[in-house]
C-alpha cells in the first residue's frame, strides 16, 4: 500500500511558500490554507493548491486559539478581523497533521511570530489526544534543529530529523535565511 504524502501550510511568503515548493518538487501533495483577502495576496502559488476557508470554518478554530493563548500569553481575539483570521488559519495547518516542521526564531522567551500559535495548538491537541506526534523547529537564531519533548514540555537540539512524510505541516517565518532554505532542502535530499 502506497502512503500519500501531503504538506499542509498557510500560503504565506517565506517558509510556507518554500515548504510548498519542496513538497511539490519531491512528489508530495500540497494544501495551502487561506481565506478571502489573504488568498488574493498569494499570486506566487497556483490556485489549485489553495483551499479557501469560509468564515464559519475559520471560526471553528477559536476554542483552540483561546486555549493556546493561555500558554503563549498573547492576544486573541485581536482588534483586527484579518489578523484573527490569520491565526484561525493556523489551526487548519496543524489539525490533521502527523508531524510539524517549522522555521522560526526561537529563544528563551519562546517562539516568535504567528508560528507560535500553530505550534502551541499542535502541542495542546497532542496532549489532549494523548499522542506524541513529532514536532521540529529550525531555529533561525542559532541555525539548529530542535524537537519537542512531551515528557517534560521542553525543546532539545537534534541532528535526527526525518524526511517529511505522511500528513505533515510545513510552516514558519515570512523572512527565512539562505541557511534555512538550505537546511529545509537538505531534509528531502537524505
Amino acid at each position: 500500500m502506497c502512503r500519500v504524502n501531503v504538506c499542509f501550510s498557510g500560503a504565506a511568503e517565506g517558509a510556507d511558500q518554500f515548504w510548498g515548493v519542496l513538497a511539490l518538487q519531491y512528489g508530495h501533495e500540497l494544501i495551502h490554507w487561506s481565506f478571502g483577502k489573504h488568498s488574493k495576496k498569494n499570486k506566487f502559488i497556483g490556485s489549485e493548491y489553495i483551499h479557501i476557508l469560509s468564515q464559519d470554518e475559520l471560526n471553528c478554530a477559536d476554542p483552540y486559539l483561546i486555549k493556546a493563548n493561555t500558554k503563549i500569553k498573547r492576544c486573541f481575539p485581536t482588534t483586527s478581523q484579518y489578523v484573527n483570521n490569520l491565526l484561525r488559519r493556523n489551526y487548519f495547518q496543524i489539525n490533521n497533521s502527523d508531524s510539524v516542521y517549522a522555521v522560526c526564531n526561537f529563544d528563551d522567551k519562546g517562539i516568535y511570530g504567528g508560528t507560535a500559535w500553530a505550534i502551541q495548538m499542535f502541542i495542546d491537541m497532542c496532549y489532549e489526544n494523548n499522542t506524541h506526534k513529532p514536532l521540529y523547529i529550525l531555529n533561525q537564531i542559532d541555525g539548529l534543529w530542535y524537537t519537542y519533548s512531551y515528557n517534560d514540555d521542553n525543546w532539545y537540539t537534534t541532528d535526527i530529523i526525518p524526511i517529511p512524510s505522511g500528513k505533515w505541516t510545513g510552516i514558519g517565518s515570512r523572512n527565512i535565511s539562505d541557511v534555512s532554505r538550505y537546511k529545509m532542502l537538505d531534509l528531502f535530499e537524505k
